[in-house]
């Protein structure tokens, strides 16, 4: 009976070994899904915050402070707003500022009207002729919008920049990002360099795609569109210090984004794979050590 026992554990941790190996060789995920699945959370996230139903209190301090948690979890989003049912302005926070009280109109504008009038959501793409930066523009109704009645609506301007910068931290592969015909960010990019490219799905952009190393992910990926030809990159783009100067604002840290592609991920997996192992081995010793204790003890006991 214990050997039969003790077989089986150790057939348990083979199991779970191989299990655990297998995990760790399905963890390795193409950096273009990977981008696709940071933008798809982040869209999740701002549909809580619409639902929340923090944004519906009446007291704009207690909004303010709302979002201003929201961009310290979220550090790409640039800034929030909320409107009323009469499409004004009453909420407005922007990353690193403290909220100030302004009060406009905005029901003039498309998004605005798009969504008073039954759309569920809006997604754009702005860009600032100053700096030359671009931010996704997506919005949502507050809650659930009532008939006959728009609830007021929920706005978030984010740095598109920023969000590919904070992806290349975690990321120790070249890539290329284009838009629309023109070059908008690299990670350790040389020009020239023999590459392979596939689409990217960003809400509120009608053609994004990343350019990389033809060696890399060359299995899971999907030709570029032959319109998307190589242009200059773009000069006027926003150094990373935008992004730094934000995170040193900020008083609490966040932990950062841990790609699943990354060496980081793959080294914290193994290690937990290594250590639950071991629990196994030893809950198997001492199961054995039991009942051979309990075998001397009962022989101990005849002898009498």
């Amino acid at each position: 009976m214990h050997q039969c026992i003790l077989l089986s554990m150790r057939r348990w941790s083979l199991a779970i070994l191989v299990v655990g190996l297998a995990a760790a060789g399905a963890g390795a995920e193409p950096l273009q899904e990977s981008i696709n699945r940071y933008f798809t959370e982040l869209n999740d996230s701002l549909a809580r915050v619409a639902r929340s139903s923090l944004v519906k209190k009446t007291n704009l301090s207690s909004v303010d402070a709302y979002f201003v948690r929201v961009l310290k979890r979220n550090r790409t989003i640039y800034s929030l707003i909320r409107t009323n049912t009469k499409g004004m302005a009453i909420n407005e926070v922007i990353r690193g500022q403290v909220p100030e009280r302004k009060v406009r109109g905005i029901a003039d504008q498309r998004w605005y009207q798009e969504l008073s009038k039954g759309d569920s959501v809006y997604y754009g793409l702005t860009k600032e002729e100053a700096t030359g930066r671009y931010y996704l523009f997506w919005c949502r109704p507050i809650g659930t919008a009532t008939k006959g009645k728009f609830p007021g609506a929920i706005a978030a301007k984010i740095d598109l920049w920023d969000c590919f910068y904070f992806l290349s931290t975690s990321a120790d592969k070249p890539f290329l990002i284009r838009m629309e015909g023109i070059s908008l960010f690299s990670h350790k990019w040389t020009e020239g360099a023999d590459y392979e490219g596939a689409q990217l799905e960003v809400p509120g952009i009608r053609r994004i795609s990343i350019r990389h190393l033809k060696e890399i992910d060359s299995a899971a990926v999907a030709p570029v569109a032959a319109a998307d030809s190589p242009a200059p990159a773009i000069t006027a783009q926003a150094s990373p210090e935008s992004l730094v100067k934000s995170l040193q604002s900020e008083d609490k840290p966040v932990a950062p984004y841990l790609d699943r592609n990354s060496k980081m991920f793959k080294v914290l997996f193994g290690l937990a794979i290594i250590a639950l192992i071991g629990i196994i081995f030893l809950v198997v010793r001492f199961i054995s050590w039991f009942r051979h204790w309990m075998l001397i003890r009962s022989i101990d006991k005849e002898q009498f």
